[in-house]
Formats: structure tokens, sequence, C-alpha cells
């Protein structure tokens, strides 16, 4: 399956900052040890996609592209990342919603 093309632009950036702030404060403090801010970071995923909630997904393989390069990305459900590991690291954003990473 192919996921639908995302529109990124600053309103996709803000509205997803916005989501990731109000995830963070339902976050329990005593969940976030220094061991999982490793993790968190090397899979670079901000706070509120690493520590929130579970999702529901699809299990099939999902084909998108990354928002920044435009790389061909393939997932094995549904759960899928908006951009790749290098443009995550390179613009500073979460891989799977682009939000700030902290």
């Amino acid at each position: 399956m192919r996921s639908p093309k995302i529109n990124f632009n600053d309103d996709f950036l803000k509205r997803q900052n916005d989501k990731s702030k109000a995830i963070l404060k339902t976050i329990d403090p005593s969940k976030i040890t220094e061991s999982s801010e490793i993790q968190r970071k090397n899979k670079n995923f901000c706070k509120a996609c690493f520590y929130g909630p579970p999702k529901i997904v699809l299990q099939a393989f999902w084909q998108c592209n990354c928002v920044y390069c435009d790389e061909d990305m393939t997932f094995a459900n549904s759960d899928i990342s908006h951009s790749c590991d290098k443009c995550a690291k390179e613009e500073s954003v979460c891989s799977h919603c682009c939000a700030d990473m902290d």
C-alpha cells in the first residue's frame, strides 16, 4: 500500500509540534530514564512519539516518501515515519512525526 502524500509546509510542522506538546503533558515523567532517552535519540523519535500512547496499526507493507528528500521508505505496518533517519538528524526533527526533537 502507498501512504498518501502529505502537504509538507509550515502549517504541517506547527500542527505536529502542537500535537507533540499536547501528548507530552500526558506522559508520566517516571517513564523517562537515561537509558530510554538514549534509545529514543538513537531512533530519532521525539518524546511524544517514543513515550506517548500506543497506536493501532494495520499489518501490511506500507510505502511512503521522506518529506524532505523524497526517498522511498517501506514499513511493515501502517505506523509509518514521515522522514528518513538521515534527514531527521540533519533537520533535528522526529523521524516519525517531524516535530522538534525535544
